[in-house]
């Protein structure tokens, strides 16, 4: 008796393995295998949340190879976004110590956007949305049409820095007449400012203070009489 109930303890046990043998490998059933890459799915906008088409898209990093450190950033893979804005790149698994995404756009400035490690999934997709600051032009002519003695103005609007752009563009004429037109980049949506002063042909000093709002894609015309 003491046998009998020996055996149906045990097959009861077994039983139990076998069920909860069969639960796990149920569960696990369709699970993915581990990535061997880390995977970026990100999305490219305007500063106004519209995606961006055909944005080229370089992400770089930072590696550790062996017990060597690399401060240079290296090319880990190019990509295009689509008409979504949308780009997947993916990478080779390694220790890296800080990856960088640069986008690049014609009606945009350039952007630079660093990604921390800790931020990108050991599986799964790191997912982000990288804006980017839409160009405009301003056009600003100065008219000596009154004989005035000299002018100091000064164009300024928020710009990333660029040779072209508006930052504290300064320009001073003295004893000319002359009609001159020139153009500089500034972030569409902002203000620009022309400040300064001009002394006319009596000599008296007329301040300059004038504040336009840039267009994205379009270009500002300001015109300074003196």
């Amino acid at each position: 008796m003491a046998a009998r109930q020996l055996n149906l303890t045990l097959m009861a046990k077994d039983l139990f393995a076998l069920t909860l043998f069969s639960a796990l490998l149920l569960t696990c059933t369709g699970c993915d295998e581990p990535s061997e890459t880390f995977v970026f799915a990100c999305e490219v906008t305007s500063a106004q949340g519209q995606p961006l088409e055909a944005v080229e898209v370089v992400l770089s990093a930072q590696r550790i190879s062996g017990s060597s450190f690399n401060p240079n950033y290296q090319t880990l893979g190019t990509a295009l976004t689509d008409g979504r804005g949308r780009f997947i790149i993916e990478v080779d698994k390694a220790v890296f110590t800080a990856f960088r995404l640069s986008a690049v756009h014609p009606s945009h400035f350039p952007g630079t956007f660093p990604i921390s490690p800790d931020d990108v999934p050991i599986s799964g997709a790191f997912e982000r949305t990288f804006a980017l600051q839409p160009k405009a032009w301003v056009r600003t002519r100065l008219l000596n049409a009154n004989a005035s003695q000299r002018i100091d103005v000064t164009v300024d609007a928020p710009s990333d820095g660029c040779d072209l752009c508006c930052a504290q563009l300064r320009i001073i004429r003295e004893g000319e007449v002359f009609d001159t037109t020139f153009t500089c980049l500034a972030f569409g949506g902002s203000t620009v400012v022309h400040s300064g002063n001009y002394r006319n042909i009596d000599g008296a000093t007329v301040i300059i203070a004038q504040e336009r709002t840039t267009l994205a894609y379009d270009t500002v015309s300001v015109e300074i009489t003196y």
